[in-house]
């Protein structure tokens, strides 16, 4: 027979481990602040140059993804609808290839309507996952 101190530790709560990493939920002030942004730049000129964080707010997307996406396609040799173009001036006295990168509005503007889809399906079908 159980001990009452047994079923008492089988009843017992255990504390869950903290999840990590995950989405970040954002709070929805938050989120209106991110769409004015966005709703602003929006309104500039297609000229316009942007750094990554910018072109990221712009995209929906964060800045990590946003330079996976141009990694993909430097390590593919291709640039297309898989990255939007970017800027990059290299000074020839710089030391790595860990410069500053620039995009045009235009081309992420471009970049949007080349990956704009009707339909979750749409999207998964032009990504070459079915088909």
């Amino acid at each position: 027979m159980l001990s009452s101190k047994s079923t008492a530790r089988k009843t017992e709560s255990v504390p869950k481990r903290k999840k990590t990493g995950g989405r970040v939920v954002k709070p929805l002030a938050m989120k209106m602040e991110e769409a004015r942004a966005r709703a602003e730049i929006s309104t500039w000129c297609d000229d316009t140059t942007l750094d990554t964080e910018l072109a990221a707010l712009y995209l929906c997307m964060s800045v990590k993804k946003l330079e996976e996406l141009r990694s993909q396609s430097r390590r593919a040799g291709f640039e297309g609808s898989g990255s939007p173009s970017m800027i990059k001036i290299i000074d020839a006295k710089a030391r790595g290839q860990n410069q500053p990168v620039q995009y045009k509005l235009g081309e992420l503007r471009r970049f949007q309507a080349a990956n704009t889809a009707a339909s979750t399906f749409e999207a998964a079908v032009a990504a070459g996952l079915y088909g």
